[in-house]
């Protein structure tokens, strides 16, 4: 069970004992994306440049055609575009 800010302490406890909820404190990924519950700033998404940087680094240009570098290049450049669909990235 997540609690936004201003609920009460003692109003946390009792709500999860009575519905028998765990409480969290992070709401966790849902398909690689982590769910936020606070302001979206631009080092709280770093990972993604990451991921980018990451896999754009990790495949072998000289092994591939121009048509295979093409698609990996559009696959790699839909890790961002999927997250701006879930969230406002600053």
């Amino acid at each position: 069970m997540f609690f936004f800010g201003g609920v009460e302490d003692n109003l946390k406890d009792n709500l999860s004992s009575l519905l028998g909820y765990q409480k969290v404190h992070n709401l966790g990924i849902y398909l690689g994306v982590p769910l936020f519950h606070g302001r979206v700033t631009c080092s709280t998404l770093r990972f993604i440049v990451d991921k980018v940087r990451s896999e754009l680094n990790n495949w072998g240009a000289k092994q591939l055609s121009m048509a295979d570098r093409i698609t990996f290049v559009q696959s790699v450049l839909s890790i961002p575009n999927y997250f701006m669909q879930s969230m406002s990235i600053p």
